[in-house]
């Protein structure tokens, strides 16, 4: 399914008055939004213990379960509720994996739902478009801006969390965002 950013809408409008199909399309729109988040909530030292995929799968069920208990409108709205909801999954999926860890970890200490910066976004419809085209990236790359620009991390920390030279961090973000900015102008 093509991921037209003013699709989000419209899909949410129909699903809320019952259309099945609108429902589908709708969760499989929000899929990669999802996926981004949580990837850069994980991040790579928790990869090879979380399964972003399997987070993904709990938060759209969640997500189609509790759709009735949305109270908004707006897709910014939306999107923030999703978030809420993935974020919460998430947390469920790293307790299972480790329940010794509940409150603590890399996974709480990077997704606070009370501080995330998309929600300060003004055009919810533009940062599904951005996490979009950051799925389109090549894994490294993806993982750098995501490191950088999500998470706050400097060039040193994610060169040591990456295993490269703080020149490489560096060109990644370069290369990276010249490729997210041809996505994003393509997309327009």
């Amino acid at each position: 399914m093509p991921h037209d950013r003013h699709e989000l809408g419209p899909l949410l409008l129909r699903s809320r008055a019952g259309d099945s199909a609108a429902r589908n399309g709708l969760l499989d729109h929000i899929r990669p939004f999802l996926k981004a988040l949580i990837r850069s909530w994980i991040g790579p030292a928790m990869c090879g213990k979380l399964n972003d995929s399997d987070i993904v799968q709990e938060t759209l069920l969640r997500i189609d379960q509790h759709l009735a208990d949305f109270r908004g409108e707006e897709t910014g709205r939306f999107l923030a509720w999703a978030r809420t909801i993935a974020y919460r999954a998430a947390i469920d999926c790293s307790r299972k994996l480790d329940p010794v860890q509940h409150g603590s970890g890399p996974l709480h200490a990077a997704a606070d739902p009370g501080l995330s910066p998309l929600e300060t976004v003004e055009h919810a419809d533009d940062v599904l478009q951005l996490l979009v085209a950051l799925e389109q990236l090549p894994e490294r790359r993806r993982a750098v801006l995501l490191g950088r620009f999500f998470e706050g991390l400097s060039t040193s920390q994610l060169a040591k969390r990456m295993g490269i030279t703080e020149g490489n961090v560096r060109v990644l973000v370069l290369r990276g965002l010249k490729d997210l900015r041809t996505l994003l102008e393509t997309d327009s």
